[in-house]
């Protein structure tokens, strides 16, 4: 029975009737929030109406023009009614020097309705009754007003271009990353409002905004509204391999309950995750599809219809971004683990924030994501329990009993946290050393001895540990053979039936490669791929 019918038995005809009206417009309402179309000529409208409403004057319409004129749009009656009680200092405003100087001579897309500066409460001619702290996020975000002025770097993003290493730098640096990072379209919600609301609950942190390089259209206010004079720093990849990375990128890490948590009698081929990549068809736009191991074609998704065709595009935030002092590139091979604890103390040196500490050293020393496959279900946990020591046919009883000794299987990088609670037993475990040596085996310290002084357990775990590495080391080989290489990528972008994506690719990094060239030229002379990638374009344009 339908909820509908349910509510028409229980209370009867009218409450049925009332249900189902607010269900339909609670449909209507999703539609039209959903379609951008729609909301684009439903919203002024509604902006009007309220205005009307509350003003009840032909004033309102003057107040209209007014608003729209500063590519304002506040559909909220609440939002309106502040509006309005401010009325006579934003009209100050808008007739001053001051703004026809710094937002209308230089064409600027999003005009504050308040002068920014004067929202700041200490500064030196502050409103009497506005600020930033009395104006919340969401109607800040109509009245075009820039963030407040409390943040001290740009990170200008890029995905395959150790961004998931940055990210945990920027946390061991004690920087403050106010936002999200990722590619949300919904950019006011998952961008914008944070950034307000950190901003002014962190008014005395080191305060980071990411910028993310996945273009859209509603981004380009979010970028707009962050003018204040400040230093970014962008991570850098010879373009090439940051396709190579991109097409050898995991679409999902969802790993059987066995892959991350299993006992000694367990077979090491059930105990590894199959991995799924993205791909689609050679084709513009291209459809997509999950692989089990990368394909060329997933180039595809770099086109100007493919998701992945902002990605190298990212020359577009820079147009919006006007207030930028200074943009330190910084270079994959900066960032290697010779080199990455060392740029981040220069970096921390040049722009201000607390330098990464000597006992986080091993970190950066580190690969930290698992994007392409490898070590893409660790941390894993071996239950080692005394019912399995003489077991030889799998048997998963055990996992459900208590006594057991939790084993950790992780990477030296990813111990980050509770590291004195844990045992290093790598050593005991494997005299001779493995050929990743970054894997850590851990056990807690209060399991420690339980599990040294039962000498017939630890050489059952023992024995277990090096057939599980031996089993892995081929299963990793099997991942990185199949991976795609940057010279597989020049040679199938070379090819006549791929000319149209070529010619996407090199114009969209060209353009995005502008100011780096400019600021930068060493970097990309360094990027042998990319160098290679040019002179072969350059052979077929001859």
């Amino acid at each position: 029975m339908s909820k509908g019918s349910e509510i028409h038995k229980r209370f009867g005809l009218k409450f049925a009737v009332a249900y189902r009206v607010r269900k339909v417009r609670k449909k209507i309402k999703n539609k039209i929030l959903s379609n951008p179309f729609l909301l684009s000529y439903i919203q002024p409208l509604l902006m009007l109406y309220h205005l009307v409403a509350i003003q009840k004057n032909l004033k309102a319409f003057g107040i209209y023009r007014a608003l729209r004129k500063q590519n304002t749009l506040i559909p909220n009656p609440k939002h309106l009614r502040f509006v309005l009680s401010c009325y006579g200092e934003i009209l100050e405003w808008l007739e001053s020097k001051e703004f026809q100087e710094q937002y209308l001579d230089t064409n600027h897309p999003y005009p504050p309705l308040l002068n920014p500066k004067r929202l700041v409460r200490d500064s030196q001619n502050p409103y009497a009754n506005l600020s930033y702290e009395n104006i919340c996020a969401e109607l800040a975000w109509e009245m075009n007003l820039p963030l407040p002025p409390y943040y001290d770097l740009i990170w200008l993003r890029l995905d395959g271009s150790g961004s998931s290493a940055y990210g945990r730098f920027i946390k061991l640096c004690g920087i403050n990353k106010i936002n999200a990072d990722d590619a949300i379209l919904n950019n006011k919600i998952f961008h914008y409002y944070p950034c307000y609301q950190q901003l002014l609950a962190h008014k005395d942190s080191y305060n980071l905004i990411a910028i993310h390089e996945y273009w859209h259209e509603s981004y380009m206010k979010f970028c707009a509204l962050i003018d204040k004079n400040v230093p970014a720093i962008c991570n850098m990849r010879d373009q090439i391999e940051r396709l190579k990375h991109g097409v050898n990128h995991l679409n999902s890490w969802e790993c059987a309950p066995l892959n991350k948590f299993f006992n000694l009698t367990c077979k090491y081929a059930n105990l590894f995750p199959i991995l799924s990549y993205d791909a689609c068809t050679p084709t513009i736009p291209p459809k997509n599809f999950d692989s089990d191991v990368p394909l060329l074609d997933a180039l595809y998704n770099y086109s100007s219809k493919g998701w992945r065709g902002a990605s190298i595009q990212f020359y577009k935030r820079l147009e919006y971004l006007k207030n930028l002092t200074h943009i330190e590139y910084i270079d994959m091979s900066e960032i290697s683990k010779d080199k990455a604890f060392d740029t981040w103390t220069r970096l921390a040196n040049q722009f201000g924030f607390t330098p990464p500490k000597l006992e986080d050293k091993y970190i950066f020393e580190g690969r930290i994501n698992n994007n392409t496959g490898e070590f893409m279900h660790f941390p894993v946990t071996l239950y080692a329990h005394s019912n399995d020591v003489d077991k030889t046919a799998q048997d998963l009883m055990s996992l459900n009993l208590k006594g057991g000794i939790k084993i950790t299987l992780t990477l030296k990088q990813r111990i980050t946290r509770n590291r004195d609670d844990f045992t290093d037993i790598t050593s005991l475990i494997f005299e001779i050393p493995l050929k990743y040596d970054e894997i850590r085996i851990l056990v807690k310290t209060k399991n420690y001895s339980q599990l040294i002084e039962n000498h017939k357990l630890f050489l059952r775990v023992k024995d277990f540990l090096i057939g599980y590495m031996k089993a892995y080391e081929k299963e990793l080989e099997k991942i990185k053979n199949a991976h795609i290489t940057p010279k597989q990528i020049i040679e199938y972008l070379a090819k006549k039936e791929h000319t149209q994506l070529r010619n996407v690719i090199r114009d969209s990094l060209k353009k995005s490669l502008l100011d780096v060239q400019n600021k930068r030229p060493d970097i990309v002379a360094s990027w042998k791929y990319y160098q290679e990638f040019e002179k072969m374009c350059e052979e077929i344009d001859k």
